[in-house]
């Protein structure tokens, strides 16, 4: 009778440590997933305090509806472009770095060599 119950606690103790590890692993991220075009999502910000050197507040809420119009060409290359209406658009490589902000048309800002935000593969515990 104790051989028994001293085994089924043996074996629930591996059942349960095989559970352990395999919970272990962290999540990962292989590559940037794009939303599908068309897809919009809504972003809302609030500041507060004085966040200029002249000491201007510009506290305040603002929300911003982003689309995501897809792959689409800009100045000679793919990119995949994200635009908030008003005529601000980003344009990202197919590996999400930045390569471009602009306003209705004009590049406002251009990133040679690209500004990568993030070094694929993406997973918890990473850094560096």
């Amino acid at each position: 009778m104790k051989i028994a119950a001293t085994l089924c606690i043996v074996g629930m103790a591996l059942i349960l440590s095989s559970r352990v590890v395999a919970q272990m692993d962290a999540p990962r991220v292989e590559r940037p997933v794009w939303p599908p075009p068309g897809s919009t999502w809504t972003v809302q910000t609030k500041s507060t305090g004085s966040l200029t050197s002249t000491g201007a507040n510009i506290a305040g809420s603002r929300t911003v509806t982003w689309e995501a119009p897809g792959e689409q060409d800009w100045e000679g290359r793919r990119v995949i472009g994200l635009t908030s209406g008003g005529g601000f658009n980003l344009y990202y490589d197919a590996s999400r770095r930045i390569v471009a902000q602009v306003r209705d048309g004009k590049p406002i800002q251009t990133y040679d060599p690209y500004e990568a935000n993030y070094e694929w593969p993406l997973f918890v515990g990473k850094s560096g």
